[in-house]
């Protein structure tokens, strides 16, 4: 289903992006197709449950105060060319939707209360990084990890 609507998709692009003096040797499906590869690529990162609060950043983490008692993380959002920044105070496990670092450097501080760790987890639910509070700017690779546990 997923593949005859990106057919369709592609095919209506192309159909749309032909040039009224082009002619049938000037392929343009491969053009149309890349742009409709690049449109479907760019997800903007969220969680569930959500963060306490959410702000966008050019310099991440880095350029925000993380106050006592949470967990700040960033990530690269292409749909707005700057770092999300998700802050969390509320002790729970979230599930990460679409955090690539395109290239980006991405971090997290834990400025919890001292002596909280928050543990950043595989697919499976094993332990992949684990820091415990209160940390200094930290990079981390978001490709292995899928779930954040805060406290």
């Amino acid at each position: 289903m997923l593949s005859r609507m990106l057919i369709t998709a592609t095919l209506a692009v192309a159909a749309l992006a032909v040039p009224v003096s082009a002619t049938a040797a000037q392929p343009v499906t491969q053009a149309a197709t890349t742009t409709v590869a690049q449109a479907a690529a760019e997800v903007e990162p969220t969680m569930y449950p959500p963060a306490d609060k959410v702000l966008w950043s050019l310099t991440g983490v880095r350029g925000q105060r993380c106050e006592t008692g949470t967990l700040c993380v960033d990530v690269w959002d292409p749909t707005r060319a700057s770092y999300k920044v998700f802050i969390m105070r509320t002790c729970t496990t979230r599930a990460l939707h679409d955090f690539h670092a395109y290239g980006k450097q991405t971090e997290f501080i834990n400025h919890q209360t001292p002596g909280t760790v928050t543990r950043f987890l595989g697919r499976p639910h094993d332990v992949l990084v684990q820091s415990t509070a209160p940390s200094h700017t930290t990079t981390i690779d978001w490709g292995p990890v899928w779930y954040i546990d805060v406290c």
